[in-house]
C-alpha cells in the first residue's frame, strides 16, 4: 500500500476508535449524572413525605381523613407515606391547601433548610 494512503487509513481508523471511546465516556458520564439526579430526587421526595407525615401526626389527622379532605384516593395517600409512589405536584398542592389548610410557603418553611441556612436564621433573631 502507498505510505500516504496507509497514513490516511490509519488516521481514520484511529479517529473512529477515538470517537467511539469519547462517545462511550460521554454515555457513562450521562448515566452517572442521571443516577445522581435520581438520588437527589429520592432524598427530597423522602423529605417531602416526612414533612407531610409529621404535620398529619401533629394535627392528629388520620391518613383516611387527610385523603378525603384532599380529594385523593386513600391508596395513593398510603403509597405516598410509605414512599412507594411519587407524588404529583397537583396532589401535593391538594394535600397542603385542602388537607392541611396551609399555604405552600408555610409548608416549605420548615424541614427543607440546610444546616447553614438554619444557622443564619438563628443568628439573625
Amino acid at each position: 500500500m502507498i505510505p500516504v494512503l496507509t497514513n490516511i487509513v490509519n488516521k481514520s481508523i484511529n479517529r473512529g476508535f477515538i470517537n467511539r471511546v469519547t462517545k462511550d465516556r460521554q454515555d457513562i458520564e450521562i448515566c452517572l449524572m442521571k443516577s445522581e439526579i435520581k438520588e437527589l430526587e429520592k432524598k427530597y421526595l423522602e423529605k417531602l413525605m416526612d414533612r407531610i407525615v409529621k404535620i398529619r401526626k401533629e394535627r392528629s389527622i388520620s391518613q383516611e381523613r387527610l385523603a378525603i379532605e384532599s380529594e385523593i384516593a386513600r391508596s395513593l395517600m398510603r403509597g405516598y407515606e410509605r414512599k412507594e409512589r411519587n407524588i404529583s405536584f397537583a396532589n401535593l398542592v391538594r394535600i397542603i391547601k385542602f388537607g392541611f389548610n396551609m399555604s405552600i410557603e408555610e409548608f416549605f418553611s420548615e424541614g427543607f433548610d440546610s444546616a447553614q441556612e438554619k444557622k443564619k436564621k438563628s443568628t439573625k433573631k
